[in-house]
């Protein structure tokens, strides 16, 4: 297992995040899908504990997209299990 970094055109800055989260998502979606299984989108004060994650991950469908994560709705969107 390695690792993969990506550097991008976007401003640095919170008010950013979004933008660069999703032009790195168009960019995997794009160029490197058929390498991995899975991403990880973690910021630098993030600690992933790996032997958890692969625990979780094992029983998941890698052919299946999934979002582990959470996730803040705008008013008015509901999401793919009914809740807000």
């Amino acid at each position: 297992m390695g690792t993969y970094i990506m550097f991008i055109d976007t401003p640095e800055g919170y008010d950013n995040l979004t933008e660069k989260s999703r032009e790195i998502l168009q960019l995997l979606n794009l160029q490197e899908m058929e390498h991995f299984d899975w991403f990880l989108k973690a910021d630098d004060d993030t600690y992933v504990i790996m032997e958890n994650m692969r625990f979780i991950l094992k029983g998941l469908n890698p052919e299946r997209p999934a979002y582990l994560g959470k996730c803040r709705l705008l008013p008015g969107i509901t999401s793919h299990n009914g809740k807000r």
